[in-house]
């Protein structure tokens, strides 16, 4: 398993916070989402912090385990191309 890290930035205003909450769309959901579609996998996704309702992030990171041997690069395209406009993966490292 390798553990990827991604450094992202998003606009909150449609989002109630970042933590996942049932029948609330969140940020960590979205990329939950994202990466289940992509890489077919629904891992635990750890976030460096929380941001409540409404609040925006220029650098947020988050951590998560993969069985995918793609480049970090790779990772962070395949997200983008699954998250909606105001979720943008910056980069991810290994």
């Amino acid at each position: 398993m390798t553990r990827f890290k991604i450094t992202m930035a998003y606009d909150g205003t449609a989002y109630a916070g970042w933590q996942v909450q049932a029948g609330d769309r969140t940020v960590a959901g979205d990329i939950l989402g994202a990466i289940r579609h992509a890489l077919g996998e629904e891992p635990k996704l750890f976030g460096a912090g929380r941001t409540d309702q409404g609040v925006h992030a220029e650098g947020q990171v988050a951590n998560f385990f993969t069985r995918t041997t793609m480049a970090p690069a790779a990772v962070a395209a395949l997200l983008n191309d699954n998250l909606p406009a105001d979720i943008n993966i910056l980069r991810a490292d290994e």
